[in-house]
């Protein structure tokens, strides 16, 4: 499994450490296929090269794209996806990404255009995490960020900005979320992989009562749910 350096929490903390919700689902489905899962931490764009050429067998939570359909065959992974934006207090409310017709957008250096279609401009940095991206918005280097739901809501949730705005409506909803399993490894493998995860997944999300919002452990040794 590949990921980028920085921090996604719940999902995976900031390299070198691979805690999180990630690492418990994937090394539990790769044991079930008698297989140990090893973790690469690299820059998004290496991870991205290493896909393609099949240095690494997936990436957990991946943006679909046509031309990232290209080198990987994507599976849903069971997990809420889609974007929200944030930006300071004073701007209005945004409900559609065209009202962001000539600003500046934060964003990290290999992440999907976000704004496609739109006419903006890019403040860009390699490896950018939330909390460097709310500086920059502090220092109006930039207008609006825009980044994965579930954690930049978990990030608002957890640190004090009381001077940063959530536009949850900006971006499109919620959206399914992929693993991104490269084109380049083994056919069977691959499908075995698949498989094995889907069945995990669709037990998790089944073994429950729909009335019931309790959350489902990864395992018996896990802190993190689904």
């Amino acid at each position: 499994m590949g990921y980028r350096t920085t921090e996604r929490l719940p999902l995976i903390a900031k390299a070198p450490s691979n805690e999180g919700l990630y690492y418990d689902l994937y090394s539990h489905a790769a044991k079930q296929i008698g297989c140990q899962l090893t973790v690469v931490r690299s820059p998004k764009k290496r991870l991205l090269k290493m896909l393609k050429e099949g240095e690494i067998d997936f990436y957990p939570g991946f943006v679909f794209t046509p031309e990232r359909a290209n080198y990987v065959h994507f599976i849903l992974n069971g997990l809420p996806g889609g974007e929200v934006g944030i930006s300071l207090k004073s701007m209005e409310e945004v409900r559609d990404k065209q009202q962001l017709k000539g600003l500046t957008l934060i964003q990290s250096l290999g992440a999907p255009d976000f704004a496609s279609g739109v006419d903006v401009n890019y403040y860009t940095k390699a490896e950018l995490s939330i909390p460097e991206a709310i500086e920059l918005l502090r220092k109006d280097r930039g207008d609006f960020y825009i980044y994965p739901r579930s954690t930049l809501l978990y990030y608002l949730k957890t640190h004090n900005s009381q001077d940063i705005k959530a536009h949850m409506d900006c971006c499109g909803g919620e959206q399914p979320l992929y693993l991104a399993f490269s084109s380049s490894r083994s056919t069977s493998l691959r499908q075995t992989i698949f498989t094995t995860l889907r069945i995990r997944l669709l037990a998790q999300q089944t073994s429950q009562p729909k009335q019931t919002k309790q959350a489902l452990p990864i395992n018996s040794k896990s802190n993190y749910y689904l």
